[in-house]
C-alpha cells in the first residue's frame, strides 16, 4: 500500500503543475464548460495515477531487481505512456490553432523537466545506497519535488500572465509556428544536456553548478524577452495602422467637403441663372415657339439634373460616402451600381466606417478607371443580416497584380497595401474577417463585421 500511494502521489506532483501550465493559457478556450473541462481533466488524471501506481507496484513486486536502470526505464516509459493520454486529451479539450497548443506544450514540458532536473540536484546530495530509488518516486522524492514545485511555478504562472497572455491573441498562425519550432528546440537542447549529467560532479564543481542554474535561468529570460518583442512589434505595428487610418479619414473628408463644397457652389450658380432661363422661356412664349421653350425647358431640367444629390439610404456617412464616389463613377464613365438594405442607424464607430466603406470604395474606383470599357464597373451589395453587416464590392480591373507570400498589395507606385491591412484590422476589431479574391479581370472584396446592436 505504501508502494502504491508513492507512485500515486508522484505521478499527481509531477503531472498537477505541467497540466495547470498547458491549461492555464487558454481558460477561455475550452470546447466544454470550464467546470466540465476542470472536471473531466481531474477524472482522467487521478485515473492515470491510480493505472499508473498499479502497473508500477505489480513490476516492483515480479522483477527481480527493480532498483536497476532497467526498472527505472521501464517505470519512466510507462509514466511517458500516460503522459500521451493526457496530451490526446489536452489537444482535444483545448479550442485553438494547433501550433499554438503545440508552443505552450513544449514550455509547459520544458517548464517539467527543470523542476525534475532542480530536484534530481537536490537528491544527489542526499545520501543513498540505491541508485535508481525506483525512479522518480523513492520516498524522499516526493517532498523535495513539491518544495521545487512550490519555488518555481509561480514564477513561470508570472511569465505567462504578464509576457505571454497579453500577447497570445496577436499572433498569426505563421508566428506560432515558428515559436513552436523555437519551443521544441529549446526542449530537445535542455533534454539533451540534462540525459548526460552528472549531478554529484555539480555539487563538487561549482563553476559547473552556477554554468547548470544559469541554464535555466536564461531559457525563461529568452521566453520573456521572445514574449516582449512580439507584443512589443505588435503594438508598434497597431500604432501606425492607426495613424495611417487617421490620415487616410482625415484625406477623405476633405475630399467629401470639397465635393459637397462644389455642389453648393453649383446649386448657388444654377438659382443665379435661373432668372435669364426664365427670361429666356419667356421669350419663347411671346414669339409664339413652344416647340423652342420646350427643347429649351428639357435641356436644362438635363443640366440641373447633374447637380443633384442623390439619396442611397437613411445612413447620413454610407450616403455622403456613396454620393460622393458615385459622382466620381460618373465622371469617368464607371458603371456604379448599388444594393443597400441598411438601418439609419449602425453600432459601428464613424471613422472606422467612413474607414472601411471609403477604403473599399476608393481600391475599386481606382482599379475600375484603369480597366478596358466591359470592365469599368463597381456593383456594391451592403446589407445587414441580424446582427451582421455584410459588404461586398466587385469592380473590374485590368488584370494586373501585385502579390506577396499570398497578400495582395496595392498597384499604386511605393504603396504596399496599407489599406487592404487597415481592413483586416477593422474587421478583427468587430469580430468579422475579410476576403479578397480575383478571377479572370474582376477583383473581389468580402467584409463581415459583427455589430452588438441595430436600430
Amino acid at each position: 500500500m505504501m508502494l502504491f500511494l508513492r507512485f500515486f502521489t508522484g505521478f499527481l506532483t509531477q503531472v498537477f503543475p505541467f497540466g495547470f501550465l498547458c491549461i492555464y493559457p487558454f481558460k477561455n478556450h475550452f470546447r466544454f464548460t470550464q467546470k466540465k473541462t476542470v472536471l473531466f481533466s481531474l477524472i482522467l488524471i487521478l485515473s492515470l495515477a491510480g493505472i499508473f501506481a498499479a502497473v508500477s507496484c505489480i513490476f516492483a513486486f515480479i522483477s527481480e531487481d527493480p532498483d536497476s536502470y532497467f526498472g527505472y526505464a521501464v517505470i519512466n516509459s510507462f509514466f511517458f505512456v500516460c503522459l500521451l493520454v493526457c496530451l490526446i486529451w489536452y489537444l482535444y479539450a483545448i479550442r485553438t490553432i494547433w501550433q499554438k497548443k503545440c508552443f505552450i506544450f513544449f514550455f509547459a514540458l520544458t517548464s517539467a523537466l527543470t523542476i525534475t532536473s532542480i530536484s534530481n540536484l537536490i537528491l544527489a546530495a542526499v545520501p543513498s545506497r540505491q541508485k535508481y530509488h525506483l525512479l522518480p518516486y523513492a520516498a524522499c522524492t516526493i517532498p523535495v519535488l513539491m518544495l521545487t514545485t512550490a519555488i518555481i511555478l509561480p514564477f513561470l504562472y508570472l511569465i505567462l500572465k504578464h509576457y505571454f497572455i497579453p500577447m497570445k491573441e496577436t499572433l498569426s498562425k505563421r508566428e506560432y509556428s515558428y515559436l513552436s519550432v523555437f519551443s521544441i528546440l529549446i526542449f530537445i537542447m535542455l533534454a539533451g544536456v540534462l540525459s548526460y549529467l552528472d549531478y554529484g560532479y555539480l555539487l563538487h564543481t561549482p563553476m559547473a553548478l552556477f554554468l547548470y542554474i544559469s541554464l535555466f535561468i536564461t531559457i525563461f529570460i529568452i521566453y520573456a524577452i521572445f514574449f516582449r518583442m512580439y507584443l512589443l512589434s505588435h503594438e508598434k505595428y497597431i500604432a501606425q495602422q492607426n495613424s495611417l487610418q487617421m490620415q487616410y479619414q482625415i484625406e477623405l473628408r476633405d475630399e467629401q467637403y470639397r465635393h459637397i463644397q462644389e455642389n453648393i457652389e453649383n446649386n448657388r450658380r444654377l438659382r443665379h441663372d435661373l432668372k435669364h432661363h426664365l427670361l429666356t422661356l419667356q421669350g419663347f412664349l411671346a414669339d409664339h415657339s413652344p416647340e423652342k421653350a420646350a427643347a429649351y425647358l428639357q435641356e436644362y431640367v438635363a443640366t440641373y439634373s447633374d447637380y443633384e444629390v442623390e439619396n442611397f439610404c437613411a445612413n447620413p456617412i454610407v450616403n455622403m460616402l456613396l454620393t460622393h464616389y458615385s459622382a466620381l463613377a460618373k465622371d469617368q464613365q464607371i458603371t456604379f451600381r448599388i444594393r443597400i438594405n441598411i438601418p439609419d442607424q449602425l453600432s459601428i464607430q464613424e471613422s472606422d466606417l467612413s474607414v472601411l466603406l471609403g477604403n473599399l470604395l476608393e481600391n475599386a474606383m481606382l482599379a475600375a478607371g484603369n480597366a478596358d470599357k466591359p470592365h469599368r464597373f463597381i456593383h456594391l451589395n451592403m446589407t445587414c443580416s441580424g446582427n451582421s453587416l455584410v459588404i461586398t464590392v466587385d469592380n473590374g480591373f485590368d488584370g494586373k497584380l501585385r502579390t506577396e507570400n499570398n497578400k495582395y498589395l496595392s498597384t499604386k507606385p511605393e504603396h504596399t497595401g496599407i489599406g487592404l491591412s487597415s481592413l483586416s484590422l477593422l474587421a478583427k476589431k468587430y469580430h468579422g474577417g475579410v476576403s479578397f479574391s480575383n478571377e479572370d479581370m474582376v477583383f473581389h472584396s468580402s467584409i463581415m463585421l459583427e455589430l452588438e446592436e441595430t436600430r
